[in-house]
């Protein structure tokens, strides 16, 4: 079993990386999803191929392929969690 470190990069490329499974899917080429998520073609390339993108832009994006919500979840309070032991290691 492999333990996984996560790290902003690869959080990104994984986002990219499951986004363009999801263009595809629906049948979108690259230009189709940048039209109707009202973005520029070049910085939806550069999504894909880096993970960087506006935020702004990866919501258009997400409700495009209908997962707005999943995004709107993220930082969603699952538990109470004790903060203050939560973020003792973060310093």
């Amino acid at each position: 079993m492999y333990d996984l470190v996560l790290s902003p990069h690869s959080v990104q490329e994984n986002i990219a990386l499951q986004v363009k499974k999801l263009r595809k899917h629906a049948g979108y080429t690259q230009a189709e999803l940048a039209k109707r998520a009202q973005c520029s073609l070049g910085s939806y390339k550069r999504f894909e191929s880096t993970g960087l993108i506006a935020f702004d832009a990866l919501l258009r994006i997400a409700f495009v392929l209908k997962c707005l919500e999943d995004i709107n979840e993220v930082f969603e309070m699952k538990q109470d969690p004790d903060f203050k032991k939560l973020f003792k290691d973060a310093k």
